[in-house]
């Protein structure tokens, strides 16, 4: 593998960690997202029989808003990042993700159907992906009803399953936007045969696809996805998953009008709404960050723990583990040269950490070896400390400077910045939501709210 390539694979997983430890400029300097400016007026609220706003911004569970706790059950590892309003849930196009509700009556709309949401859908990962469509909602697209989004056309479609069982399809006229939040909805009426589709709240298309009432089945209804219907796939495998981002997802069981698609379309002006794709930073990490900035001087142990974040390797060994498994992590992998002193406790010089962020980084290595073989560590870390500096990834100073809180600050600082102007093309699928972010943020993150408590009955 060549050094570029070498370099655009470490950029990638930077971005991919740091882009999970910030904020938008919005966050950062307004306060970071706030809650719901105010409910929906009972109108809006009439035959609801599911609402995922996704604003729990952790764990495995979509909650329901409706009295008939329908919610869903995270499968696979989507993401929580910041939504149009509070969090969303990044698909990544990913096989095998999705949300889903377990089969209810209440999820059965036999005679009138609305289904709603936000959608954030990303042009690389469209591009990247092999699925003919991505499903906003499908309880499954061939038997039931689904909404999802023309990979081709790019255009929207809405499909139901009647009772003469086959599925009827309307096909939207206007392709959705990509890397902007889009509101999108379907609505169809069983005695007449009409479905609409609508786009920001405007009618796209309308279709005499019925009439007939919709079936109903036993599947779960599955968000940003569908199931797979090869026979040889698993229970949970999906397929058509989301290129992006999904919010304020809704499930009516009657027709809403035009009036009502434009109100909830425009319902976000009433609260702070955020750009498209910019992730949520996990307050336990922030709050270690900022722990880290405020160290007179950054030891070896903190220096070693911090270069984990930067290469984003939890999935090889989180960053909790025991600091002799990371020592090990890293001389296996060759950050850390055999002729590097480890002491822990100590304090890390200029010139020590700037020899094991390149090394990390795989920019000059080469001649790294080289001049670790033929000269030397001092030498190797005299030459590496020029080059970081050049490169604007380390303060300038002398070797044997100490590394401080501030110059791990502002390390993280300039990293960020200088990767984030690489090609789109160097970015991982998962790394693309955080891309866009300007800044770390170094303040607590807002609390997650609390589950909504189940219904009494």
């Amino acid at each position: 593998m060549s050094i570029g390539s070498r370099k655009a694979r470490v950029r990638a997983r930077f971005i991919g960690l740091f882009g999970l430890l910030v904020f938008s400029l919005i966050a950062a300097f307004g306060g970071g997202p706030q809650f719901h400016a105010q409910a929906q007026s009972d109108t809006l609220d009439d035959d609801l029989s599911g609402y995922w706003r996704f604003d729990e911004g952790r764990g495995k569970v979509a909650y329901d808003e409706t009295p008939f706790a329908n919610d869903g059950r995270l499968v696979g590892e989507p993401d929580w990042v910041l939504g149009l309003i509070e969090f969303g849930l990044d698909f990544y196009a990913r096989r095998g993700f999705s949300v889903q509700v377990a089969d209810h009556r209440t999820l059965d709309a036999r005679e009138e159907l609305t289904l709603a949401c936000w959608v954030c859908l990303r042009q690389r990962l469209v591009e990247e992906s092999e699925d003919d469509a991505f499903s906003l909602f499908a309880k499954p697209f061939q038997e039931a009803y689904g909404l999802g989004i023309a990979r081709d056309e790019g255009v929207l479609f809405g499909t139901v399953g009647l009772d003469d069982g086959r599925a009827r399809r309307l096909q939207g006229r206007t392709a959705v936007p990509y890397d902007r939040w889009v509101h999108v909805a379907f609505s169809y009426d069983a005695r007449t045969g009409e479905a609409r589709l609508y786009l920001d709240g405007e009618l796209d298309a309308a279709g005499r696809i019925g009439p007939g009432p919709l079936k109903t089945n036993a599947a779960p209804l599955l968000l940003g996805a569908a199931l797979d219907p090869d026979p040889a796939a698993g229970p949970e495998e999906t397929f058509r998953v989301l290129p992006g981002i999904l919010d304020e997802a809704r499930l009516y069981r009657r027709v809403l009008s035009g009036e009502e698609i434009l109100r909830l379309a425009k319902e976000a002006a009433l609260a702070p709404q955020q750009p498209c794709g910019q992730c949520y930073a996990p307050p336990a990490v922030v709050a270690l960050l900022e722990e880290w900035a405020r160290e007179p001087v950054i030891t070896q142990e903190v220096f070693l723990r911090w270069l984990l974040l930067l290469l984003n390797t939890a999935d090889a060994i989180p960053m909790t583990a025991p600091i002799d498994e990371i020592v090990q992590y890293f001389f296996t992998t060759g950050v850390i040269p055999d002729a590097f002193p480890v002491d822990l406790n100590a304090p890390i010089t200029k010139g020590e950490a700037a020899l094991l962020l390149l090394r990390a980084l795989e920019i000059e290595t080469p001649l790294l070896d080289q001049l670790l073989l033929s000269a030397g560590l001092q030498a190797a870390e005299e030459a590496a400390l020029e080059i970081a500096v050049r490169e604007g990834l380390v303060p300038p100073g002398e070797p044997d400077d100490v590394l401080t809180g501030l110059d791990l600050n502002l390390m993280s600082d300039w990293l960020l910045q200088r990767l984030e102007t690489a090609p789109p093309a160097f970015f991982e699928a998962k790394d693309v939501a955080c891309a866009q972010a300007k800044r770390l943020f170094r303040r607590q993150g807002p609390t997650p709210p609390p589950p909504p408590e189940p219904p009494s009955s």
